[in-house]
């Protein structure tokens, strides 16, 4: 169900608009083209960010404007979740059946409800994955939305290492959040390189994707090679799953057409 409402979203959004979003979502994340093997993950990350945070000429998101049109319950009930969804980097834990997500830049955790339909994003989510990705409030439930871009295994203690500094330098989430898609992307494009040489505190506003812009970051100190990994989050938490609150999510600007479906990581 969801899916096809963002669907639908986007496809009633005007194509200046997911021009101009694509363009600043690339800018902030990193370019990519279809034959990129991450393309059907970067392009639902952009529809579900499209929907839920670029706001059109009348100031109202795709989302926002929707509630004035006629939907059945259903949709209405997903279309006013989009309103108040939430983004963040999440680490999951399963609890007993049920997946708990706990947030790295804020220390909360979500315990998130499981649909039993197929395309369920929650179905996609393993023990130990870490994943860009926003939740929403949805009949006193928190329910994932489609668009995860999942760091890969191998980059978890890197990426663990420099969370702290960057929390502890003031950084805004969003710039947390855009500087770790633009690692994945280079861990992406440059696989002979260790994750930890990609995955550094001191890149994240380096925004050169094509390059391998590691190699002058590299001569200006050499990285660890036994990073730490952080106590559970990036910052003091709840021990028990709890509920977000109601409120709107950080806005930002960015967003691009919707993709068919891919797999759970590229």
């Amino acid at each position: 169900m969801i899916e096809a409402v963002i669907e639908a979203l986007v496809a009633e959004t005007p194509a200046a608009v997911l021009d101009a979003a694509r363009a600043a979502f690339e800018e902030r994340g990193g370019a990519f083209s279809t034959g990129d093997p991450f393309h059907e993950e970067r392009i639902r990350a952009f529809s579900d960010e499209l929907v839920c945070d670029v706001r059109m000429a009348d100031g109202l998101t795709p989302a926002e404007r929707a509630r004035a049109m006629p939907h059945s319950d259903a949709e209405a009930g997903w279309i006013e979740a989009l309103t108040r969804s939430e983004r963040s980097l999440f680490r999951v834990e399963i609890h007993g059946a049920r997946p708990v997500l706990r947030c790295l830049l804020g220390g909360a955790l979500y315990a998130v409800a499981l649909d039993l339909e197929p395309r369920d994003p929650a179905a996609r989510l393993r023990e130990g994955d870490v994943f860009d990705g926003r939740i929403a409030p949805l009949g006193g439930a928190i329910r994932v939305l489609p668009g995860m871009v999942f760091h890969r295994e191998e980059a978890h203690e890197a990426l663990f290492a420099l969370l702290p500094r960057a929390l502890a330098a003031g950084l805004a989430r969003r710039a947390i959040l855009d500087g770790l898609l633009r690692m994945r992307m280079r861990h992406d494009r440059f696989t002979s390189i260790h994750a930890r040489h990609l995955y550094r505190a001191d890149a994240l506003e380096t925004r050169e994707i094509q390059a391998a812009s590691w190699k002058p970051l590299a001569r200006r100190g050499k990285p660890s090679d036994e990073p730490t990994k952080p106590s559970d989050g990036a910052a003091t938490g709840s021990d028990e799953p709890t509920k977000p609150s109601d409120g709107a999510a950080t806005r930002s600007d960015g967003a691009a057409r919707a993709g068919s479906d891919g797999d759970r990581r590229d």
